[in-house]
């Protein structure tokens, strides 16, 4: 059975997992938190949890966003200062760039990344070198570079009738999307797999080739 890690997952969505057989391992990469707004840079305070994180085979990433009031209880500081210019700190997009090794030897040994998407939360950071970057979330993976995400929310889904689409339909009937992808900008290599009411893509499928060993399913979070 393949090595499972859910990240941004409650405990309780995790233990159904298991209980239906699932080996599943529970990790986060901290909570958003609110600060001030200003034109100051700040530290980033964190608390991750990935036990075993490189030698995972499945990650399955869940994107929403909840912003708490405060940083987590005995997080520390992570190397990263954030502007305070939007009034909110996003530990998570540090976390994952620091882990980009890890994720990109587990989807060249043929792992698969299942992402619940959602719009992009970028923020600017820069790294104790002062060298800023603009970082969000998408980050965890190069791959998701060049994904153009637009904010829509809705519940009306349509699976497409290719294998992917026929595979997930189920999990697409039950779910509400809260962005769109720009299908246009797609590199090659991308099948839709469902759309909104309006024809958008709101799920896609990168499935393994002989350039990629490992496999991308983005959908829309479970309702």
């Amino acid at each position: 059975m393949p090595k499972i890690i859910t990240i941004g997952f409650e405990t309780a969505e995790v233990e159904k997992l298991r209980q239906a057989g699932v080996l599943a391992t529970r990790g986060h990469l901290g909570h958003p938190y609110q600060v001030d707004k200003s034109n100051r840079w700040i530290e980033v305070r964190t608390k991750p949890n990935l036990p075993n994180y490189a030698e995972q085979e499945i990650v399955v990433l869940d994107m929403a966003t909840r912003v708490s009031d405060s940083p987590e209880y005995e997080s520390r500081e992570s190397g990263w200062q954030v502007l305070q210019s939007r009034g909110i700190v996003d530990p998570r997009s540090p976390v994952v760039v620091d882990r980009l090794d890890d994720s990109e030897r587990i989807l060249n040994h043929g792992g698969v990344f299942v992402v619940f998407a959602t719009a992009r939360l970028v923020l600017d950071y820069r790294e104790s070198d002062h060298q800023e970057r603009r970082l969000d979330l998408w980050a965890i993976l190069p791959e998701f570079n060049d994904l153009v995400i637009n904010f829509d929310t809705g519940e009306e889904i349509t699976s497409e009738r290719n294998r992917y689409g026929v595979l997930l339909a189920k999990y697409l009937a039950s779910a509400r999307f809260s962005c769109t992808f720009n299908e246009s900008a797609l590199r090659s290599g991308w099948e839709v797999t469902g759309r909104n009411k309006y024809g958008q893509p709101v799920a896609l499928v990168r499935p393994p080739s002989e350039d990629q060993k490992g496999m991308f399913v983005l959908q829309p979070p479970l309702a």
